[in-house]
């Protein structure tokens, strides 16, 4: 795992969304709070573990933007830079 800022991780995630394949989980330096984002060829899906447990499915790239924001501001609202899981 290696260690990014908190923007080229969102990055990564919505990046995920749009090539629709694989998966990317964002976590904390205390691994305890993480928001992770996979895709297929149909649908993607947003896991969010931490303050709040919530998974939501989406169908388009465009639709997950505003949610995956507030997820990142909700989970890491001191963070500047998280380490990155990542899936293929």
């Amino acid at each position: 795992m290696k260690q990014v800022p908190l923007k080229q991780g969102e990055t990564m995630l919505y990046a995920v969304a749009q090539r629709r394949a694989g998966a990317v989980t964002l976590l904390t330096w205390k691994k305890d709070r993480s928001v992770s984002v996979s895709a297929r060829e149909t649908e993607i899906t947003l896991v969010e573990s931490g303050y709040e447990h919530l998974e939501k499915t989406f169908t388009s790239p465009h639709d997950l933007k505003p949610a995956l924001r507030e997820a990142c501001r909700r989970e890491f609202p001191r963070s500047n830079r998280l380490y990155v899981a990542q899936d293929t």
